[in-house]
């Protein structure tokens, strides 16, 4: 899954529940996601009908995670009923959070079509974060699927490597004439001892020098240059920036190693297939439940706390990178 959290909130009174809004942006940055544009999510009635209702397509609030709508929309001949059942006539199935003060009448006079899919809560500020809780536990569960997982980790440490590559060749040239030599010597040594019988396979990229060597290092192939190592070069240059001791690159590396690297690597390799058993132990699995088995042959183990480590890690990993990108430019 993605770590950002996308809403649409229909209010025409957004001053009412300023109050809401950090609670419910605590509740989604505690499960290790962004809340996009938490200053703007809110739009009046006639706002989503212009901007939003009449341009997007169904498949267009398949990037939306929730649809939150007030019954009493005071700018508008609609209220949040007709505006739920003209949503789902659209084809728009986004989970809804609709609260009211009459909740109970609301519910009899939505048909069944259109209660799917909605939640309801009365005004109370308690009530609605308990709601809004539901939702998106209920979304996360839903998609922590081991197949889901292994994506979002994998799409994840793309990303991280792309970030990490940039940053290293774009600060190498911040760093002075002894201090990339460091680096260098430290990129040379790493390339000889990974590759000790595989000279063929590197030679070009150890002939190469300065600048050209660390953009030839970082875009090299795991047999040239580990994903760890490139972590390592990459921390190096941040600690010779900000003059930190060596303790920390090879603390940061560690935890990356044992938090990404690892994982992503266990994950890799996990079957997929549907809840087939191989003698006594479960083989292929399909969901992480499915993983919890006790055979001390079994490999594949991931409960759902650990996909939930897994998560946090990554978040943690984004916001770690976003503050060096700070400290850096």
């Amino acid at each position: 899954m993605r770590q950002e959290y996308k809403i649409i909130w229909i209010e025409d009174e957004p001053d009412e529940i300023d109050v809401h809004i950090k609670l419910v942006e605590d509740v989604v940055t505690s499960r290790c996601l962004k809340l996009v544009g938490a200053d703007k999510i809110y739009t009046s009635i006639k706002s989503f009908e212009k901007e939003i209702l009449e341009k997007y397509s169904a498949e267009d609030f398949s990037d939306f995670d929730l649809i939150l709508v007030d019954f009493n929309l005071s700018h508008s001949k609609l209220n949040g009923k007709d505006l739920i059942k003209i949503i789902r006539e659209k084809g728009i199935f986004t989970d809804i959070l609709f609260y009211s003060g009459n909740i109970e009448e609301l519910k009899k006079s939505l048909m069944p079509a259109e209660l799917d899919g909605v939640v309801f809560s009365d005004n109370s500020r308690e009530e609605f974060i308990r709601k809004f809780t539901y939702i998106i536990e209920k979304q996360i569960n839903l998609k922590m699927r081991i197949s889901s997982i292994r994506g979002y980790l994998m799409d994840s440490t793309s990303d991280f490597d792309f970030i990490i590559k940039n940053y290293t060749i774009s600060f190498f040239e911040n760093l002075d004439e002894v201090d990339q030599k460091k680096v260098i010597y430290q990129i040379k040594n790493f390339i000889g001892e990974q590759n000790e019988n595989e000279q063929s396979k590197f030679k070009d990229v150890n002939k190469k020098t300065g600048i050209n060597l660390i953009k030839a290092a970082m875009d090299s192939q795991e047999y040239v240059m580990s994903v760890r190592n490139k972590f390592y070069i990459f921390s190096l240059i941040y600690s010779l920036i900000n003059k930190k001791e060596l303790k920390f690159v090879e603390e940061s590396t560690n935890n990356y190693d044992k938090n990404i690297i690892k994982p992503r690597n266990k994950l890799a390799h996990a079957k997929l297939l549907y809840g087939q058993r191989y003698k006594n132990h479960i083989k292929i699995s399909k969901t992480i439940a499915d993983l919890n088995c006790n055979c001390d042959n079994c490999r594949e183990k991931y409960t759902k706390e650990e996909c939930d480590d897994i998560r946090k890690n990554i978040y943690e990993t984004y916001n770690y990178l976003d503050e060096i990108y700070k400290t850096l430019k």
